[in-house]
């Protein structure tokens, strides 16, 4: 992936929150990225975050998750630690 618009071309892996409002969802990362042409309610949902990153890492999709906790395990293996715009 070079640009947010990519991912149109990936599996978007999902982490269901519950009650946290303050995490990510695809939604608000492709707003705040600035793309619109991308389905964020697409790609399978799991309900655990490190799940959803052993999937990602695994090559199923791509997943959101926060950069302390997913830094280590994609070090070196094609990942980024991107911000959000």
């Amino acid at each position: 992936m070079r640009t947010p618009a990519d991912l149109k071309r990936h599996t978007l892996l999902h982490t269901e929150w519950f009650a946290r409002t303050d995490e990510p969802d695809w939604r608000m990362w492709l707003l705040a990225a600035g793309v619109s042409d991308v389905d964020w309610t697409r790609g399978p949902q799991f309900n655990d975050a490190a799940l959803a990153i052993q999937a990602a890492i695994e090559g199923q999709g791509v997943a959101l998750g926060r950069d302390a906790l997913v830094a280590a395990d994609i070090k070196g293996r094609g990942g980024c630690c991107g911000r959000s715009a």
